[in-house]
């Protein structure tokens, strides 16, 4: 009897990362900088495809990079969420609306943010019909 290994479903990590100028504050944008990259590493390494959204006013509302896979994508994730600076105060709402306009397929989507900002997220493809294609995580405020 020869045994067959299970299938692996390869998913999409989305880390959007709150840019806002509340995040300028008490170190909280480091930290979620930090977080993102050690997200973003993780996802690499168990070959998942890893996109990464930063939104705030100041970049023209969201700026994005990925999707992309495997361990030589590494620096350019890192150099892309180092390169962020905080600034602006786009709603939470608008960001995750500017990154559901770009992702395409099934994954999970990690959001570090204060949530300090105006906006308001049961209005978003959160709540909506594209809900589907993420499996709900709990939020991790910074």
């Amino acid at each position: 009897h020869v045994g067959e290994a299970p299938a692996v479903v390869l998913e999409h990590v989305v880390v959007l990362l709150d840019a806002s100028s509340s995040m300028d504050f008490d170190g909280k944008f480091d930290l979620a900088k930090k977080l993102a990259a050690a997200f973003s590493i993780m996802g690499l390494f168990a070959t998942e495809r890893v996109s990464v959204y930063a939104f705030n006013d100041s970049e023209g509302g969201a700026a994005f990079t990925g999707p992309v896979r495997g361990r030589a994508s590494m620096a350019k994730l890192l150099r892309f969420i180092e390169e962020r600076k905080p600034g602006g105060d786009a709603p939470v709402d608008l960001g995750v609306d500017k990154m559901f306009s770009r992702h395409r397929g099934r994954g999970v989507a990690i959001m570090l943010s204060d949530f300090l900002t105006f906006g308001d997220l049961r209005r978003t493809g959160l709540n909506r019909s594209r809900r589907r294609f993420f499996r709900p995580l709990k939020s991790i405020r910074t």
